[in-house]
């Protein structure tokens, strides 16, 4: 299986696991879904076209009813899938991850639901993954 094979095959597994635990576990509370940036971003078409990752395959309601935390990294060490450690190399300079380095926190939050036209996540940013680099 090539790679965006297992990527949709994965993110389709995902969301109809998603799907399961928001229907029998918790129907009719509010849940909180926290991935990788890349599983949970709803507006991929500006981004992927490939395949469809599991923030966009979910059922609206679920969509509605939950709140995304996305996740990713500055830099040290990853799995793939099939057990396999990888290095991750510094993110550019003025990517997202860059920036979020900056405050010399071990961990950050960064609230997306009330940014302004100004802010400066309003201007194009990179995003570096393993396998690619997105413009946000």
């Amino acid at each position: 299986m090539d790679r965006y094979s297992a990527m949709k095959f994965r993110d389709q597994i995902m969301a109809s696991n998603l799907e399961c635990i928001f229907q029998k576990l918790h129907p009719n509370e509010k849940i909180i879904i926290w991935a990788h940036n890349g599983h949970i971003f709803k507006k991929y078409e500006t981004l992927l076209r490939r395949y469809k990752p599991m923030g966009s395959l979910v059922n609206p309601e679920i969509v509605r009813k939950s709140y995304y935390i996305g996740l990713f990294m500055y830099e040290g060490r990853a799995a793939l899938n099939d057990g396999t450690i990888y290095s991750l190399s510094k993110p550019p300079k003025k990517s997202l991850e860059d920036h979020m380095n900056h405050n010399k926190s071990p961990v950050s939050f960064l609230d997306l639901s009330n940014t302004s036209p100004n802010d400066f996540l309003s201007f194009p940013r990179s995003c570096f993954t393993k396998f690619s680099m997105f413009v946000i």
